[in-house]
């Protein structure tokens, strides 16, 4: 990570890369199996930040192996080679802070998302809005975002165990959004010794993917 700041402006930009491997193996009488799957990322972000703007851009490339199966037994051998999936996303963002008073303003945003996954290619727009009050005593906020997600979670929802693993959307599966309206508010109590705290939540969710079988069906 590198960064740079002076009284007018902040950059900040940040090279990582992340890995989470899965192993799910599984015994019974009979019959052994093991779930393989994986997913490795390599990215960059950049941030530039002043009083009132916030812009930045964010590239990933993906290394997804999606769960495979792999069953042997003593009537059954099950062997599926598993598939590779290699997606990479650009996203631009940017946003405004304008303070109507000491007290109250607004924040709009937006992010613009290109997503290529194999011959599927998608392109996002990611609009946000938010109104907040803050004072000695209190806040409050009222937040409208729309999101975008390009990558799947899911797994077994009948096993306490981390079975979950990623996969990429594609034409077939289209990616993931949501509408999301948040009112939050909070406030001190008795002299600032207690703080109270309450939110509302909305959220429309589209293009959802749920496993609703069990690993004995496999």
């Amino acid at each position: 990570r590198w960064k740079y700041s002076t009284d007018k402006y902040k950059l900040v930009n940040t090279l990582y890369t992340t890995n989470y491997t899965n192993k799910f193996k599984l015994s019974m009488p009979g019959v052994n199996g093991n779930l393989p799957s994986s997913i490795h990322d390599i990215g960059y972000k950049g941030n530039f930040q002043t009083n009132r703007w916030h812009l930045g851009i964010d590239a990933i490339y993906h290394t997804i192996k999606p769960q495979e199966v792999n069953l042997k037994g003593i009537y059954t051998v099950n062997n599926l080679k598993g598939i590779e999936q290699h997606p990479w996303e650009l996203t631009l963002f940017g946003g405004y802070k304008h303070p109507f008073t000491p007290y109250l303003s607004a924040n709009v945003g937006s992010k613009y998302t290109y997503f290529k996954s194999g011959n599927a290619q998608f392109h996002q727009l990611s609009p946000s809005a938010s109104l907040s009050y803050i004072d000695d005593e209190r806040q409050l906020s009222l937040t409208y975002a729309l999101g975008h997600q390009n990558l799947f979670q899911t797994g077994f929802t009948d096993v306490g165990l981390p079975t979950e693993f990623w996969f990429a959307a594609d034409r077939r599966n289209r990616p993931q959004y949501a509408h999301s309206l948040v009112a939050s508010g909070s406030t001190f109590l008795w002299e600032r010794r207690y703080l109270i705290s309450a939110d509302l939540f909305y959220r429309r969710l589209y293009n959802q993917i749920e496993y609703s079988g069990s690993v004995l069906d496999l």
